[in-house]
């Protein structure tokens, strides 16, 4: 039995916090595989206890368990196209590709020349990533070495916040956040950032992350495509991959001159 059905078939047998953590669940189930439990307590008005009752409940063993179980599940049932021929091949690259086409109309030419002139002049260069953004931060981490380019990709907030106190005028910090969930910090550490002189750069795709890009001298959002499908389980990762091309295209093209 599925994670829905299971949710459907226990709801009657669950406390009203638990059945509150449930109903938000049923309905935004893309949520639960990209929120912490913290997350889905706080917007299901229920609590971390109830939830893991709850998953307890279910069957499983913890949080962890049910959310991997709702992750296979909803990644084996991806919907076919409308027409209902199409197969999960067609499906998916199809769907990758209308997201991917849409990154021209986010992106504006200016803000990508100024932040490859940073790269290319930065005394130092951080890149800041948590969880699955620091894939992407890793992936221009490597991408800039093959150019010759030196920089430090880094996954932790405690080495965060020690950078934050030794980058200055002259160094730049580039931040991968898909909606700003990674840290609480991250508005904390930019002003520290920004205080000092540093060079600060948000990539992310969430428009309403005022807390943090307020301190930034670059913030560019890209589309996306894990909250706009919301019955398929998409990975945003694509879509920073694409842009971090793009941007290194824009760099290469500058040390040529």
């Amino acid at each position: 039995m599925n994670p829905i059905e299971l949710l459907d078939q226990y709801r009657p047998k669950m406390t009203k916090s638990e059945r509150l953590a449930a109903d938000y669940i049923r309905d935004n189930p893309m949520k639960l595989v990209r929120f912490t439990l913290t997350d889905i307590a706080k917007f299901s008005g229920s609590s971390n206890a109830a939830i893991i009752r709850l998953c307890k409940k279910l069957g499983y063993d913890g949080f962890s368990e049910f959310k991997f179980s709702m992750s296979k599940y909803l990644l084996s049932n991806i919907p076919s196209a409308e027409n209902g021929n199409t197969d999960s091949i067609t499906e998916i690259t199809n769907n990758y590709i209308k997201f991917i086409s849409q990154i021209p109309n986010f992106i504006n030419k200016i803000d990508i020349q100024n932040l490859a002139d940073f790269i290319q002049n930065a005394n130092y260069i951080t890149l800041w990533g948590v969880n699955r953004t620091y894939l992407a931060a890793n992936q221009l981490f490597n991408r800039l070495m093959r150019l010759g380019i030196p920089s430090n990709a880094i996954s932790d907030i405690v080495q965060m916040s020690d950078y934050s106190d030794i980058l200055k005028q002259g160094d730049l910090c580039i931040l991968f956040s898909i909606a700003g969930k990674g840290s609480r910090l991250y508005p904390e550490l930019l002003q520290r950032l920004k205080e000092r002189g540093c060079t600060t750069v948000l990539i992310t795709m969430s428009p309403n992350l005022k807390a943090i890009s307020k301190n930034t001298d670059i913030t560019i959002v890209l589309p996306y495509i894990g909250q706009a499908q919301t019955q398929n389980f998409y990975d945003d990762q694509a879509i920073f991959l694409i842009f971090i091309e793009i941007l290194l295209c824009e760099v290469a093209r500058l040390s040529q001159k």
